[in-house]
């Protein structure tokens, strides 16, 4: 995980880190799903890449800011994963 100083927000001084972030095409919702494995149930979606792309960073931000509030920043280890395809 890289971590850097960032910006403040709300009065919170913050840090940059980076997430593994799993995007998923769903045919139903007709747009992608994002999910952030290491930070459960943090999760959202957009109609287009660009769209999930936004909305999952403010989700982690969101998500990151409701556990420094309620002290819980304790994160769980970080997995490396590769989801690949495969055809026949």
């Amino acid at each position: 995980m890289k971590i850097k100083k960032d910006r403040n927000l709300l009065g919170v001084k913050w840090i940059k880190m980076k997430f593994q972030v799993i995007f998923t095409f769903d045919t139903e919702y007709n747009g992608y799903i994002a999910e952030v494995p290491r930070l459960p149930g943090c999760v959202t979606q957009g109609k287009t890449m660009d769209e999930a792309i936004n909305n999952i960073k403010d989700t982690i931000q969101g998500y990151l800011y409701v556990q420094n509030k309620h002290q819980n920043i304790e994160l769980p280890e970080e997995t490396i994963s590769f989801i690949g395809e495969v055809t026949e």
